[in-house]
């Protein structure tokens, strides 16, 4: 039951303090005051139509101030610096972005290849 309370509490405070604007020209205006991060994370997924996995250590609250509205193009980059800025990274898998701690990720995990027995070579600088 406090659960439930919880999140319909947490619901009410991103629909009071989250804004996201649609236009004809897909403009977004992101508001978001003391939101749970997994609230962001369900808002970034509806305007993008990306996949994400959270990890259970991904919690907290953030606060976002868009003093313009964005393109929907860059609401991705936005998120992955409000990630960034709050310990969090991502590695792809396919149609899946995981969402990890930093400390989590593995400096491999942007490899790929359409071509499984093709040899890869990546330079870290």
């Amino acid at each position: 039951m406090k659960k439930t309370i919880k999140s319909s509490i947490a619901l009410l405070c991103l629909l009071l303090f989250a804004t996201v604007l649609w236009a004809e020209n897909h403009m977004h205006t992101l508001n978001l005051q003391d939101t749970e991060i997994r609230l962001l994370v369900e808002t970034v997924s509806d305007i993008t139509g990306k996949n994400f996995v959270i990890d259970p250590e991904v919690t907290g609250k953030i606060t976002v101030i868009s003093g313009q509205p964005i393109p929907e193009d860059k609401v991705y980059d936005l998120f992955l610096s409000i990630l960034s800025v709050n310990g969090f990274t991502t590695e792809t898998q396919g149609d899946t972005i995981k969402i990890i701690p930093v400390g989590k990720s593995n400096p491999l995990s942007g490899l790929t290849s359409d071509h499984p027995d093709q040899l890869m070579t990546r330079i870290f600088r």
